[in-house]
């Protein structure tokens, strides 16, 4: 193999973290892990006038992921050139050392125009660079902090726990948004406190943040805490409770059952979509001829709910999914639960009768 290397720009710029396979690489290092080599290539990555045998140079350096090579990329990192640029933080980034670590997190601070493309790779790093990306969640500028805490979403450094929840405090509602992600894929339950409080925050993106983030930790013993959050003022934190609801549902029903009850409007037509959504309506159907008592009283008190609230809205899809004769008797059982709103579903559908 030669050490001068094909490069297809237009296909590789489409993936996303290397350029080459495992097996691939592997043969880079056996090619050039040599001291003569490496001296050839970073004479070429220095001095070569010819841009892509630059980059080339550049590329097999970083392949063969040695870390005396950190000289090179300082200096290739800070070209003129956006390819060049480019092509060494992808090279750098194969090392996956602190000191490469260290170099990146410097570039994004002098270059945000990257910021996207750092976090992505240094996300991929070991968990050991967790110290050097902390110090970013001191910064002053909270567009330092909001990428620190990107970054820590991929290494997930539970020791570092406190110094995130810290940041669910920040003056920048990004940075307060970033924080309870990061903690929701932390999953410590130490952070539940710190969520919970986020969860009352003036702006929507940290409360909808908040939601996702404590179902992650609590699972369905979060529902408690976020169901009330389907009646917020924005649809997008509504969306967020509505998914970690309907992930949980048999856990759920106990708190649509009461909102049922309720007069709020709106927020029985959300627990409706919630139910549809699950595909838990065809269960409810079901359970209507169930001979255990308690869950015959529940399926009976929901789907008063749903005919009251959305008369057939869901139950068409389920009942189509039921036999003839639990179809008959579910239908029957329903016309004595209200008579006047399952017979207007029966209208609209008849291929259910």
């Amino acid at each position: 193999m030669k050490s001068s290397l094909f490069l297809d720009i237009e296909t590789n710029r489409n993936r996303e973290l290397a350029f080459f396979n495992k097996s691939e690489q592997e043969i880079f290092r056996k090619i050039f892990l040599h001291q003569d080599r490496i001296a050839q290539l970073e004479k070429i990555a220095y001095l070569s006038r010819n841009k892509w045998s630059r980059i080339e140079a550049i590329l097999s350096l970083g392949y063969c992921e040695s870390p005396s090579l950190s000289d090179v990329f300082k200096k290739s990192l800070w070209d003129k050139d956006e390819d060049i640029c480019y092509f060494s933080m992808i090279a750098l980034a194969q090392t996956k050392t602190i000191d490469s670590a260290k170099i990146l997190l410097d570039f994004l601070k002098q270059r945000p125009l990257y910021h996207h493309k750092i976090v992505s790779l240094l996300g991929q790093f070991p968990q050991g660079i967790s110290a050097e990306t902390a110090r970013l969640l001191k910064d002053q500028d909270p567009s330092m902090r909001f990428l620190g805490l990107r970054i820590l979403v991929g290494l997930k450094p539970q020791h570092l726990v406190k110094e995130v929840e810290a940041l669910t405090s920040d003056t920048s509602g990004d940075v307060r948004s970033a924080a309870c992600e990061c903690l929701g894929d932390m999953r410590d339950r130490r952070s539940v406190v710190a969520l919970l409080k986020c969860l009352e925050d003036d702006l929507w993106l940290v409360r909808a943040s908040a939601v996702k983030a404590l179902e992650q930790i609590l699972g369905a013993r979060s529902i408690p805490m976020i169901v009330h959050l389907i009646k917020d003022n924005s649809w997008l934190v509504i969306a967020s409770a509505k998914k970690a609801i309907a992930k949980h549902i048999e856990d759920a029903l106990p708190y649509i059952e009461k909102i049922f009850h309720e007069k709020d409007e709106l927020a029985k037509k959300i627990c409706v979509e919630i139910i549809e959504t699950s595909g838990h309506a065809v269960h409810l159907c079901r359970n209507l001829l169930s001979e255990n008592p308690g869950q015959k009283r529940r399926a009976v008190s929901i789907i008063d709910g749903i005919l009251k609230s959305s008369p057939g809205y869901g139950l068409q899809v389920a009942l189509n999914d039921l036999k003839s004769n639990e179809r008959r008797a579910v239908l029957q059982i329903m016309q004595g639960i209200n008579q006047e709103c399952s017979k207007a579903m029966n209208q609209t559908n008849p291929v259910i009768k």
